[in-house]
């Protein structure tokens, strides 16, 4: 297999108290075994020795690039690093994560076989330093990360909808970032939605290689393990969605898909509020719907009746009228 190596990948890293971690993540970046990468290390206000561990692998690299911010959170992070990257392809890690040797080389093979490819997904293994195998968040995880696609594939309503939309493992083409103006949302947590699903509607093709690249840390005290502290948030955030694909154009010819993903996040957040949570969530659902049902009116008010009918009812529909 033969990466070409006239291109250049720029790699985004935001940085943020991981001292433990950091090295790992490092290692796997400068190791691989595509060389042509420009490594862009963003420290978001570390008080631990991230920093240092940067600029000890930066006299070592001349590939790695630091940027030294007050913190802004991830998202302040990743843009400082989209403004800064040159290469021709955009991907991220996390540092507390980090990627097998080969990573890029074979994931750069794939947009080199095919000039219609402007994105690659791959699969991402979950590891838990300090959560057991069979928790419920680590084989939820191990669920939502398998791979439901292989090789080549339109992007469909369909694809988009069964895709994870962490951007950590997927390679972009920066040429689409640039035309887009893409970047992520300042201030909000679960910005990769954002992020994704607004690449993912303006491309015609994708690449999906059935490979675990990705080595993704779940830890115990991430907020993602709480669903209250996210499912308002998670609607914010697709309501941001919803507004550009009403801007641009796009709201129409994807009701279907912003349909089916608004149903997803409001009854699977719902369950798992608080009552004050409850009300922030209603409220931010009610503006969604708005912009919605003038896409649909018929769909969005058969879910909306849907929605309205008592769990127990439904089971009771479920198990005595359709078996």
């Amino acid at each position: 297999m033969n990466a070409d190596n006239g291109s250049l990948i720029s790699v985004i890293i935001p940085v943020y108290n991981v001292e433990k971690y950091l090295r790992q993540c490092l290692d796997s970046v400068v190791n691989q075994t595509f060389h042509k990468i420009e490594i862009i290390c963003v420290n978001d206000g570390s008080t631990d020795n991230s920093l240092e561990i940067l600029k000890e692998y930066a006299r070592c690299d001349k590939r790695i690039k630091i940027v030294d911010l007050e913190k802004g959170g991830v998202s302040v992070a990743r843009n400082a690093g989209l403004e800064l990257a040159s290469g021709e392809y955009i991907g991220f890690i996390d540092s507390d994560d980090w990627i097998d040797p080969d990573t890029y080389e074979r994931v750069l093979y794939e947009f080199k076989k095919d000039k219609e490819i402007d994105l690659v997904c791959f699969g991402a293994e979950i590891v838990s330093d300090d959560l057991p195998g069979d928790h419920p968040r680590v084989t939820g995880e191990k669920k939502y990360h398998a791979m439901k696609f292989s090789g080549k594939q339109k992007m469909t309503d369909d694809v988009i909808f069964d895709t994870t939309v962490t951007v950590w493992n997927k390679l972009f083409r920066a040429s689409v970032l640039k035309k887009l103006n893409l970047r992520f949302p300042d201030g909000y947590i679960l910005e990769d939605n954002y992020f994704f699903y607004c690449y993912a509607v303006n491309i015609q093709y994708g690449y999906y290689l059935d490979k675990y690249f990705y080595k993704y840390r779940q830890r115990a005290n991430s907020i993602m393990g709480c669903r209250d502290k996210v499912a308002a948030p998670r609607l914010s955030v697709f309501s941001m969605i919803v507004s550009y694909y009403e801007e641009h154009g796009l709201a129409g010819t994807h009701i279907g898909l912003l349909g089916r993903k608004f149903c997803q996040m409001y009854n699977g957040d719902r369950k798992n509020s608080t009552h004050e949570n409850l009300k922030k969530i209603r409220r931010i659902s009610a503006e969604i719907e708005k912009i919605l049902f003038r896409y649909d009116p018929v769909n969005l008010l058969k879910m909306k009746i849907k929605r309205m009918i008592p769990v127990p009812i439904k089971n009771f529909i479920r198990k005595h009228i359709f078996g």
